[in-house]
């Protein structure tokens, strides 16, 4: 009997708690439109119509979110206000492409929202922003791409550090361990796996996903160091010096031959 009395407070609990953050992003939407009517700088009204465009995705209304977005684009263009055109070039980028992939001309929008962030000054916009285009070209299967995404990430790790935010230079360090992995610089990926794993212990954070690549190369650093500090290493790098060397002196006693069997037909 007290066992159920305990499972039906804990999902009244849950119920009630669902049901208050519900009500509070609705009186969250109400209070936006409220600001909509009676604004009057055109600043303050973008800026209500992007935090309308954030709150419509957070409650699954794409397709509103979407149109208020675009609403929010034609009014920062025509008041020449930046801040509020890098808000709504990003929202709607985001709403209408879920794989950048599909569509890599929409990652100038993200350009240049990154620009206008970074003259702003806007860091968490900054930050956000580069990890959007750090993710894109993470995706992509060249080298190129690749340097282009650790770029951006290495700028936002910059950008973390100023904050200390622990967590989000926990995981930007793993992001790039993946991507020096996937390029298969063993050295970086451990380097940046190592410094992810050590701040991700002090915050009492698991990534098992992580972890294992973390310890696949601790295991190769190890299998590395033991190989290169064994005899039989030393004799094949010794034996690799010899073979050079003698086909050096080898190369250079048959050019030697050939000048004098020139020298030989020339005198003849």
């Amino acid at each position: 009997m007290t066992i159920y009395i305990k499972f039906w407070g804990l999902l009244l609990g849950i119920v009630w708690g669902l049901t208050a953050t519900a009500e509070a992003q609705c009186e969250k939407i109400d209070s936006l439109y409220r600001i909509l009517k009676v604004a009057k700088a055109d600043t303050d009204r973008i800026n209500a119509l992007n935090n309308l465009v954030e709150t419509l995705v957070q409650n699954s209304k794409p397709g509103k979110a979407s149109f208020y977005a675009r609403q929010a684009l034609k009014m920062a263009q025509k008041a020449k206000y930046n801040k509020g055109v890098a808000d709504a070039l990003t929202h709607i980028n985001l709403l209408d492409s879920r794989d950048l992939s599909e569509n890599p001309q929409i990652i100038n929008d993200f350009q240049k929202a990154l620009t206008i962030y970074e003259e702003l000054g806007d860091r968490d916009r900054t930050i956000r922003t580069l990890e959007i285009i750090g993710q894109f070209y993470a995706k992509q299967p060249d080298e190129d791409s690749k340097r282009k995404a650790i770029t951006h990430y290495e700028k936002a790790l910059m950008l973390y550090r100023k904050t200390e935010n622990q967590l989000g230079i926990a995981q930007t360090h793993d992001n790039l361990g993946e991507l020096y992995a996937a390029l298969q610089e063993d050295n970086q990926a451990l380097i940046h796996f190592e410094l992810a794993d050590k701040i991700k212990k002090e915050l009492g954070i698991q990534n098992p996903t992580n972890d294992r690549l973390y310890a696949k190369f601790r295991r190769l650093k190890a299998l590395e160091q033991q190989i290169q500090t064994s005899p039989t290493f030393m004799v094949i790098i010794i034996l690799g010096i010899a073979v050079a060397v003698l086909s050096v002196m080898i190369i250079r006693v048959t050019l030697q031959r050939n000048r004098a069997w020139r020298l030989l037909k020339q005198n003849r």
